[in-house]
């Protein structure tokens, strides 16, 4: 049960420290969301079929006058054929039909002139585009009209345009965040809470404390003449419900020996956060079979019998006072724990009955002739000693058989 309070209480503490970073993301998500809802709501986008040839690229533009050349010619061939009135009617026919044409596409007689240079190499064509040039001439005038009324607004238009919308949600977007962060307006701050609520969850906030409160412990770490194996500090901060410090023993080499801890062992009162009148240290040797755990209680509960009796089973009791030591000692290790800081809270419950900043220290050696990688911790069984086997009886002679 301790391992899954501390993973669950590590994962808040990840959260936590990723919550700047999620609320980022929160906000683009926001941002893309509104976005899709202005589009396809309030200002969607329609594509209609309403394109004129004059719009069309310079590309598609030449084929379309190469088009309308071959096609008047193509007709003109047809008519010769047929009777000089109805040749005569439709030819007319096809001018029209010409003339529309390049009025549409917005074809002028220097449009014209280039295409008969650029396909010198294909006399059908250009004697096709000459024929048509009378009629490029006849509508010139409405034909650079059309071009004016669709002119291409140019490569840096789009550009700008996208700026100018960036600008102004940019604007709005900063006109929010201010009136968000105005606790006086009416309305917004309730708002604001719904979108980033301001309270932070007790407990969680003071393992994001104790996490600072443990780099300030660092200064507090004791000297020793033999430096230990490994050496902790594990600071308890009030209102810190989940606090369960637990850590790996293990040599330079990354031989694992146990693991050694502090976490919170019985509380007293009622409500949240929990009042926490007794914490217990504990340490874990794998060449061992148990866990040697000491209690460390604040003033009020050593003094109080009923307490200590019921804290009893669970390790052997230690006053919580400054500068304080006890000795957690297993089969292959020894840790020396010393109480740097106490300090109390304060409340409706007796004085000095609960803790609101405890730092301990552990310090771990390995024990003399102990080996790092062997033992299976369960002690060998004592085997009897080894005795002669009992001498088998003499016989004896029937007395019919002795002979006096």
């Amino acid at each position: 049960m301790k391992r899954i309070v501390h993973l669950y209480k590590q994962f808040k503490l990840m959260i936590a420290f990723a919550e700047a970073a999620l609320m980022r993301y929160l906000y683009v998500a926001i941002g893309i969301f509104i976005g899709m809802l202005i589009t396809s709501i309030f200002v969607p986008v329609y594509f209609e079929n309403n394109a004129v040839p004059v719009q069309m690229g310079d590309t598609y533009r030449d084929q379309w006058i190469k088009d309308t050349a071959n096609g008047y010619q193509y007709v003109v061939q047809y008519a010769d054929q047929l009777t000089p009135e109805s040749s005569a009617t439709l030819q007319q026919l096809a001018q029209q039909e010409a003339e529309r044409k390049l009025t549409e596409v917005g074809a002028v007689p220097a449009d014209i002139d280039r295409l008969r240079e650029e396909n010198e190499e294909s006399p059908y064509l250009v004697e096709s585009l000459t024929s048509i040039r009378p009629f490029a001439e006849n509508v010139e005038g409405a034909a650079q009209e059309q071009q004016d009324e669709y002119d291409t607004p140019g490569f840096l238009w789009p550009i700008i345009q996208f700026l100018l919308i960036f600008i102004v949600f940019a604007l709005i977007g900063a006109g929010l965040t201010i009136a968000f962060k105005l606790w006086d307006i009416p309305g917004l701050k309730q708002l604001r809470n719904l979108i980033s609520p301001q309270e932070v969850d007790p407990s969680l906030q003071a393992a994001l404390d104790r996490k600072a409160a443990i780099k300030d412990a660092e200064g507090l770490k004791s000297k020793f003449d033999t430096p230990p194996v490994k050496q902790f500090m594990s600071t308890y901060l009030g209102g810190d419900n989940f606090y369960d410090d637990s850590f790996a023993i293990e040599l330079e080499d990354g031989t694992f020996l146990g693991e050694c801890g502090s976490g919170i062992s019985e509380t007293i009162g009622v409500g949240d956060p929990k009042k926490v009148t007794a914490v217990e240290v504990w340490l874990f040797d794998k060449n061992d079979i148990s866990t040697i755990t000491h209690v460390v209680m604040s003033e009020h509960a050593f003094n109080d019998e009923a307490l200590r009796a019921k804290l009893a089973p669970r390790g052997e009791p230690v006053l919580a006072k400054a500068g304080m030591q006890t000795t957690l000692e297993t089969q292959t290790l020894r840790a020396e724990v010393t109480i740097k800081t106490v300090e109390y809270g304060e409340g409706p419950l007796p004085d000095n009955s609960f803790f609101e900043r405890l730092t301990v220290e552990i310090a771990v050696w390995q024990k003399e002739g102990a080996e790092s990688g062997g033992g299976t911790g369960i002690p060998d069984l004592p085997q009897p000693a080894m005795q002669p086997p009992p001498a088998p009886p003499s016989p004896q002679m029937p007395l019919s058989l002795i002979h006096i």
